[in-house]
């Protein structure tokens, strides 16, 4: 069994659309889940993006790694 440490980074595109990557594991391979505020959400593999099914993984992401929050 293998533990993982996330890597995470949370950053805004030009077009000011704020983001949250994190890398994940999908079907035995580590991946780069990039979740966007506006509800989208996408992994990308192997120079490959692929969309995913679930939505609205920012807001419930950024309440998790919140820097903000004290303790």
């Amino acid at each position: 069994m293998h533990n993982q440490v996330p890597t995470i980074l949370f950053g805004t595109t030009k077009l000011f659309q704020s983001f949250i990557m994190i890398s994940n594991i999908r079907n035995n391979h580590i991946v780069l889940d990039i979740h966007f505020q506006n509800g989208q959400s996408y992994y990308y593999l192997e120079n490959e993006v692929y969309q995913l099914q679930e939505k609205n993984q920012f807001s419930k992401l950024y309440k998790k790694f919140d820097l903000d929050k004290e303790g």
